[in-house]
């Protein structure tokens, strides 16, 4: 007798996942992120299982849970619960979070600032509020409003947290640098610069000279000073609200730079020197000659 079809064979049971841990299921990547990048902190990473879990108030309120990371996204070291973390969300086929590209270290701090015995920002667990600020900020950056997240992070820059704020006390995360952490997220300071109303790009330079006093690694100052030719180079006098202004603010961006280069060693080296004084040349350059002759 013929045979008959070949038996099929049964299906291998499926594997639950560890008791109390949802699979992460297939993630949905859309052609770009749909959702602002988030802060939040770490939950729990488990090593050797090879996932972790990360809390973010405001996704737990909206997906009553926190969310999962694998472990391509585990750090080598360094971490510790409770730290801050800057991720991109998206969610899986039942629509659970996920985080992917996540920045271990996403705040940068104000040198010689807060306390004098301070930790490295990576080491550091931040209060809710200052999480929220930054949260905001990349609400801001995530919908192109950048003008408003200029201006607000130079706002916050040296606002004093309210002691009465959610229990923190008055001096937590006052060396938070929120300009730097905008600064970082808004591309190449040629590009991005142009984005900037004039008026505000002038105060903007201001802020950056002050900035500049305190002494920053090599690297913040060199980007520090990148900024700032930017903008020496974009900004329009032309502009009324500029030109009613620009000589006394060029004024005090060379009096500021000049307490820079006597309080921050790094700006004496030759390159950031070299570009330091083309952009106060730049500036200058550009004084209206009816200011000028003022």
């Amino acid at each position: 007798a013929a045979d008959g079809p070949a038996a099929t064979p049964p299906a291998k049971p499926a594997v639950a996942p560890p008791p109390g841990i949802e699979e992460p299921g297939r993630i949905e990547t859309p052609p770009r992120p749909l959702e602002p990048r988030r802060v939040g902190t770490l939950k729990s990473i488990y090593p050797m299982q090879g996932y972790g879990f990360i809390s973010c108030e405001e996704l737990f309120q909206q997906y009553g849970r926190d969310v999962y990371f694998d472990k391509s996204q585990l750090p080598q070291s360094g971490w510790h619960p409770g730290m801050a973390v800057e991720f991109a969300c998206c969610f899986n086929n039942r629509g659970q979070p996920q985080a992917r590209t996540i920045n271990w270290d996403p705040i940068p701090l104000v040198p010689d600032r807060g306390a004098s015995e301070r930790q490295d920002a990576a080491q550091r667990n931040f209060t809710q509020m200052t999480q929220d600020r930054l949260q905001r900020l990349l609400k801001l950056i995530h919908n192109k409003e950048f003008e408003t997240a200029v201006l607000t992070s130079i706002d916050l820059q040296y606002e004093a947290p309210s002691a009465n704020a959610g229990g923190d006390a008055p001096d937590a995360d006052r060396d938070v640098d929120f300009v730097c952490f905008v600064l970082d997220r808004l591309g190449p300071a040629e590009d991005a610069a142009a984005k900037i109303k004039d008026f505000l790009k002038m105060c903007l330079m201001l802020m950056i000279c002050k900035m500049l006093r305190h002494p920053h690694a090599a690297q913040r100052c060199e980007m520090l000073v990148g900024w700032l030719g930017a903008l020496a180079e974009k900004i329009d006098t032309s502009v009324e609200a500029v030109s009613q202004n620009y000589k006394e603010v060029c004024k005090q961006i060379s009096s500021h730079l000049m307490d820079a280069r006597a309080e921050n060693p790094e700006l004496n080296k030759a390159e950031l020197d070299k570009n330091i004084k083309a952009a106060l040349s730049r500036l200058e350059s550009k004084i209206p000659p009816s200011v000028r002759r003022n």
